[in-house]
């Protein structure tokens, strides 16, 4: 497995870092011309989730950058 060490991690302490396998359909909506391979390898070994209590996030497909800074946003006003 390309990514074993990101799993064994989340495997140790999975109360720290929260992720989920994505399905089949899933994974074939991703798989559009220019995507990196790494990107698909990553959902099919790892998944999606967040790391480290939420600090960070991988999403389970392709989003645009106006929703993931709404959501860094909302993040930001929350914890301020």
């Amino acid at each position: 497995m390309r990514y074993s060490n990101i799993l064994e991690t989340i495997r140790k302490n999975p109360s720290k870092h929260n992720f989920e396998g994505l399905s089949e359909a899933g994974l074939k909506r991703e798989i559009v011309e220019g995507i990196p391979e790494d990107y698909i390898d990553f959902l099919k070994e790892v998944g999606y989730g967040t790391v480290n209590d939420t600090y960070f996030s991988f999403y389970g497909g392709l989003v645009e950058v106006e929703k993931t800074m709404a959501i860094s946003m909302k993040r930001i006003h929350i914890l301020n």
